[in-house]
C-alpha cells in the first residue's frame, strides 16, 4: 500500500538530488491491517531530501534490510540488469547493490510513504531451512563487489555479514534445522572477521539481548552454544 502522493514526491526527490534513484521510508504492516495504514502528513513535514552516497550509505546498511521497493529508478540506469532468478532469496539485495554501484548515489525523501503488507505464510516467514543459504552468498558477493570502495562502506558490510551469520543459524535452530557443522562453518566464516565482531559488540545502536549477547553465545564452540540455546528455548 502506498500514500497516494507516493509517485510524485519520489519523483520531486529524483529531481531534487539529481539523482538517478530516488527512495523512501517504508513501514511494514500486517496484512489484517493493510487497509488501515495513514497517509504521511506531508504539509506538516515538509519535503527532507538528502543524497545518499555508497559511503554515506555505511549508517543504513548495518542495521536494516535491503528493498528494492520503496524506490524509483530510471530505466536507463537498469539498462539489461535484472534480478537474478536462480536465487530464491535477497535477490532483492543484489539487484539492489548492482544498481545502487552503478548509479553511485540516489536521493532519500524522509517520509513514510511506502507500507509494505507482510503474509505469515510467505516465503520469508516460514522455517528456516538451509535452501535459505541464498542470503549468505548474496552479502558475500555483496562483499566482494564493496570492496574496492574502501572504508567506512567495506566495515559496515562486513558487521552486517556476521549479523547476518549468526541470525541465520538462531534462525536455524529456532526450527530445529541446525546442525554443529553448520554451526561451525558460520562461526569460522565470522572469525574470519573479528574487527566487524569487535565493531558489532560496541555498537551502541544494537541491543544486547538481541544482538551482543546472542554474538557472545554463537561465538562459543558448536556444543556449549546449542546447550546455551535450547536452555533459554
Amino acid at each position: 500500500v502506498v500514500d497516494p502522493a507516493y509517485l510524485e514526491l519520489l519523483l520531486y526527490a529524483m529531481n531534487e538530488g539529481g539523482a538517478m534513484i530516488s527512495a523512501c521510508n517504508l513501514k511494514k504492516t500486517p496484512a489484517a491491517k493493510a487497509a488501515e495504514f495513514i497517509p504521511e502528513d506531508i504539509y506538516k513535514n515538509g519535503y527532507p531530501c538528502k543524497t545518499v552516497t555508497v559511503q554515506s550509505y555505511s549508517e543504513k546498511v548495518k542495521y536494516t534490510s535491503v528493498y528494492c521497493c520503496a524506490g524509483l529508478y530510471k530505466t536507463s540506469l537498469i539498462g539489461n540488469l535484472r534480478f537474478d532468478t536462480k536465487l530464491h532469496y535477497a535477490e532483492d539485495t543484489m539487484f539492489f547493490f548492482r544498481i545502487f554501484l552503478k548509479a553511485g548515489c540516489y536521493s532519500f525523501i524522509d517520509l513514510g510513504l511506502y507500507f509494505y503488507v507482510y503474509n505469515q505464510n510467505s516465503a520469508t516467514h516460514q522455517a528456516y531451512s538451509m535452501c535459505r543459504y541464498d542470503e549468505i552468498n548474496t552479502w558475500e558477493k555483496v562483499h566482494s563487489m564493496i570492496e574496492p570502495y574502501g572504508d567506512p562502506i567495506k566495515s559496515a558490510v562486513e558487521q552486517k555479514m556476521v549479523t547476518v551469520y549468526m541470525h541465520f543459524y538462531f534462525s536455524l535452530a529456532k526450527s530445529k534445522n541446525a546442525t554443529s557443522q553448520v554451526h561451525r562453518e558460520l562461526r569460522r566464516k565470522t572469525r574470519a572477521f573479528p574487527g566487524a565482531v569487535r565493531s558489532f559488540l560496541r555498537d551502541k545502536n544494537v541491543s544486547f539481548a538481541k544482538g551482543k549477547l546472542k554474538m557472545l553465545i554463537f561465538m562459543l564452540p558448536p556444543g556449549l552454544c546449542d546447550f546455551i540455546i535450547k536452555l533459554k528455548g
